[in-house]
């Protein structure tokens, strides 16, 4: 049987601008929210520099979320939309997760890797030469 137990690591790569984060089993809304901010802590010198940044998501082992679950990812990825996220790929989710986040992420770009190499080549694909994302996010 699957381990449920909820359980997340997120890290900023400064170089790329890009957050990195890998998500484990069912959270409660409370872990949910807690996810959140830290991600929105991490993320902050992006948007307050006005960098735009994408984010690399490995979901492998991730469930499917309740509705309060997933309206508070849906708000959380609207508002990182309207401060600069440019784009999702997501690694290692299952078939109902993939349908699940791509309604809830509408916004933004979302693509779907089963390989972390084709997910960064694709985030990155909008890149300038010094690895930087191109152009300003919205203030």
């Amino acid at each position: 049987m699957e381990d449920l137990a909820p359980n997340y690591v997120i890290t900023r790569n400064e170089t790329h601008a890009e957050m990195h984060f890998s998500t484990r089993g069912f959270y409660t809304l409370e872990v949910a929210q807690a996810f959140i901010k830290e991600l929105t802590i991490k993320t902050l010198p992006f948007i307050e520099s006005q960098t735009p940044f994408s984010v690399l998501g490995d979901m492998t082992g991730y469930v499917p979320q309740d509705r309060e679950v997933a309206d508070a990812v849906r708000d959380q990825i609207n508002v990182a939309t309207e401060h600069g996220l440019q784009g999702v790929a997501i690694i290692g989710a299952s078939s109902i997760t993939k349908m699940q986040y791509a309604r809830l992420a509408k916004r933004t770009r979302v693509e779907f890797f089963d390989d972390k190499v084709e997910a960064l080549r694709w985030l990155r694909s909008a890149r300038d030469s010094d690895g930087r994302a191109q152009g300003k996010a919205k203030a």
